[in-house]
């Protein structure tokens, strides 16, 4: 059912955002089809969210069509190989594939959001990325073409896949997975979930990590000064922790997180975030890149040497 002006904070895991001039919630891969075809044809702009995540939308809110991805579904196909659809949620594939015995997901277990967002920022945990464990990935094309996608054409690297670069959508993906012992996985899946409690601030709402951690040149900079190359670390450093901007506030149990400490805004977080920037530059000469989208007109978004916006 297409709905109008309707407000996107209560479907954002930061819990911030305006509204959408129009709204889908679909709840199966046909329903996501045809959604997409909708805004196809109608030339709407479009965006796709599965459990948004990863994502600070502006407080104008989005124009065009937001479909809301419910899109479930997970299966075995053949012996190693599991088949998901894009709105499946993370925790509900990682408990699927411990339960059949299938190594390699049991650690991303805590990591929120869909497989559909996991796959388009390829996600990871530690040095594991879920785009090392994918085979083929199906998509809508801008031409409203079904296509299938082998793990060799979605460019996956740190934080990043093609779906970043084009304006493709994600129906489906497999997943080829190795057998081990269901106990083993279960051990290795509540020892993720643990360490995820205990270093992150779940207790409030936040989009997650805000910046990615310095690669390339920042990194062998960082660690010829025999610093570690982690964003968390930098900005601690600076004595960001608990520094606040309206109703944000830079986590104190994780300097990474900016949280929605009080009925935060956007704009809120975009000037935290600003700020976090500035001052990790001005100690360290590093500019922090942006790990979180932000979806929308941010008309005060840094945009300041080394960093690449990208608004999906």
């Amino acid at each position: 059912m297409l709905k109008l002006k309707v407000p996107l904070a209560p479907y954002t895991y930061a819990k911030i955002g305006g509204p959408a001039q129009r709204l889908m919630v679909v709840h199966s891969v046909s329903e996501l089809k045809a959604a997409v075809k909708l805004a196809q044809t109608k030339g709407w702009p479009l965006t796709v969210l599965g459990s948004a995540s990863n994502v600070i939308i502006a407080d104008a809110g989005l124009t065009g069509l937001v479909i809301i991805d419910r899109a479930q579904a997970v299966s075995q196909p053949q012996p190693g190989l599991v088949r998901v659809a894009s709105g499946t949620l993370m925790s509900q594939l990682i408990h699927f594939t411990i339960q059949h015995g299938l190594a390699g997901l049991a650690e991303f277990l805590g990591i929120p959001g869909t497989v559909g967002g996991a796959l388009y920022n390829n996600s990871h945990h530690l040095n594991h990325l879920i785009g090392d464990l994918v085979t083929q990935v199906t998509i809508i094309d801008e031409r409203g073409r079904v296509r299938r996608l082998p793990r060799s054409a979605c460019q996956f690297a740190y934080d990043a896949s093609i779906f970043q670069k084009q304006p493709w959508i994600i129906l489906s993906a497999t997943f080829n997975l190795s057998p081990a012992e269901p106990q083993s996985l279960q051990t290795l899946a509540r020892a993720a979930l643990q360490r995820r409690r205990q270093t992150q601030p779940l207790n409030f709402p936040s989009s997650g990590c805000m910046f990615k951690n310095p690669e390339k040149t920042a990194k062998q900079r960082l660690e010829t000064q025999k610093l570690p190359p982690f964003a968390g670390f930098l900005i601690d450093q600076c004595g960001l922790k608990g520094v606040t901007s309206g109703g944000a506030q830079v986590s104190p149990l994780h300097a990474n997180f900016i949280v929605n400490l009080n009925h935060a805004s956007a704009q809120d977080v975009v000037r935290l975030s600003n700020r976090v920037r500035r001052q990790v530059h001005d100690r360290f000469g590093v500019w922090l890149e942006r790990e979180i989208f932000f979806l929308g007109h941010h008309p005060q978004l840094d945009s300041t040497p080394k960093e690449s916006l990208n608004y999906g």
